[in-house]
């Protein structure tokens, strides 16, 4: 009997991953993280210490720009909102040969898209990350992870994630406060695949070790019939193609069963529900 659930399992997660694989590489999807990107490209890109100046002040900011350029977008800033102040550089050009140019920086101030408001922008962030949310999933996974030694944390609204949805740090997960429970499988994964002795008996990419993860949340996911759709653009997003799907499957797929196990152990969670 425990074959047959095994070859089952086996049997619905590389049909999902095909249909997984094959999405990625249409054109359509690649099509809207490239119009994204594009977008992206017309904001500023900050030093490093701008980009701390701006996460102490701002920890969820995305999009910044200026009050005038967000003008530009037809788009205000909201009333009583302050400026997020950073280093803009002043540059006093020689006179002369014998003379070097010479750099100030001052205080300038701008502002995150999420205090605004006016027009839509042009182009809408792709939904990389899935919110849905269900206790009894929740409650199993967290369980499921304190068996292998790993706590989760539920993070503030002031937390080390930025705009990240949560994080696996070894031993411990730190998940966002409206992260839905395809985050926390996407860390758990992470944890059972990739922290300790995994990260360096079995070396992986930064995106081969995004595409496992996924690809593992979207597995789950699916056996409980949760909206992976999100799966899609995050692994696009990461570069994913049908043969690094294809590739990643070899690895998760115990993993996925593993972790589709515990959950339907719990009470009024079972596959396909």
């Amino acid at each position: 009997m425990e074959n047959e659930k095994i070859a089952r399992l086996n049997e619905m997660t590389e049909k999902f991953a095909e249909k997984i694989a094959a999405a990625v590489g249409t054109p359509e999807a690649q099509a809207i993280w490239n119009e994204y990107n594009a977008f992206l490209a017309n904001f500023h890109r900050y030093s490093a210490i701008n980009t701390m100046l701006i996460y102490v002040q701002h920890p969820g900011a995305t999009l910044v720009k200026g009050f005038n350029s967000w003008k530009t977008l037809k788009r205000n800033v909201k009333k009583g909102e302050k400026g997020i102040g950073i280093y803009a550089p002043i540059i006093n050009r020689a006179k002369t040969e014998d003379e070097q140019d010479r750099i100030f920086f001052k205080i300038v101030y701008v502002f995150d898209v999420s205090q605004t408001e006016g027009d839509d922008l042009p182009v809408t962030e792709p939904k990389w990350y899935a919110t849905e949310k269900r206790d009894e999933m929740r409650t199993a996974l967290i369980e499921f992870a304190k068996a292998k030694g790993v706590t989760v944390e539920i993070a503030g609204t002031e937390s080390i994630l930025g705009t990240a949805k949560g994080v696996s740090m070894g031993g411990k997960i730190v998940l966002g406060a409206d992260s839905g429970e395809m985050t926390l499988i996407h860390e758990i994964a992470h944890e059972m695949l990739h922290q300790g002795d995994k990260r360096t008996s079995e070396p992986r990419t930064r995106a081969e070790r995004e595409h496992e993860a996924e690809l593992t949340a979207a597995i789950v996911g699916q056996a409980f019939g949760m909206d992976t759709s999100s799966a899609i653009a995050y692994l696009v997003n990461w570069k994913a193609t049908a043969e690094s799907i294809k590739k990643a499957l070899n690895s998760v797929q115990k993993v996925a069963n593993e972790i589709i196990n515990a959950i339907e152990g719990t009470k009024g969670m079972e596959v396909g529900a």
